[in-house]
């Protein structure tokens, strides 16, 4: 079995194509990288075109926000602290199913199939989350940059508070729905 993991998202990061054969791989997975790209549906056009007529599509994106508590609390905080646009956290845009199951029928799958699941999130703290998170986004760096070196402390401390109640002895555990989509070609 032919399969592409893991790469797509190396691929296809800076171009609006993969650099691949036409129907190349029998299957194409995507954990959590479907809602980086900035043209999802181009993205699963190209998903579709380098898999062989039959092959098999498997993606998981996450929900919205409102089903990871633990990211949710941090978003309002950077929200309040550097406004919606530079605080909301990118990765939570598929909370509704029907827009996932739109894009991957219009990208031309069939056979389409999601399935909701929660899994536990976890991290040493929420300080290691909040700096985990903070690290991966440059303008949400820069623009709490501009607030002095104290701000990034001071959303650590509103965060492990807002989140203590996820807190247990191996660190910070909070649940994380995800949708998972199988599809053929």
């Amino acid at each position: 079995m032919r399969a592409l993991h893991g790469q797509f998202r190396d691929l296809f990061t800076n171009s609006q194509s993969i650099p691949l054969p036409d129907s190349a791989f029998d299957a194409v997975v995507s954990q959590q990288g479907l809602q980086f790209f900035p043209d999802k549906a181009t993205a699963l056009a190209e998903m579709r075109r380098v898999l062989v007529p039959g092959g098999r599509l498997a993606l998981a994106v996450w929900r919205s926000i409102e089903h990871a508590p633990a990211f949710q609390a941090l978003e309002k905080v950077l929200t309040r602290r550097i406004g919606a646009a530079k605080g909301a956290l990118p990765p939570f845009g598929f909370g509704d199913a029907a827009v996932i199951r739109a894009l991957v029928v219009g990208a031309g799958f069939r056979e389409v199939r999601l399935r909701a699941d929660v899994k536990m999130t976890r991290f040493a703290s929420a300080e290691h989350m909040v700096r985990s998170v903070a690290s991966g986004a440059p303008s949400m760096l820069g623009a709490l940059a501009e607030q002095g070196d104290a701000a990034l402390d001071s959303i650590v401390a509103e965060v492990s508070e807002a989140t203590r109640v996820y807190v247990d002895d191996e660190g910070l555990a909070f649940p994380q729905a995800t949708h998972f989509v199988s599809a053929l070609r």
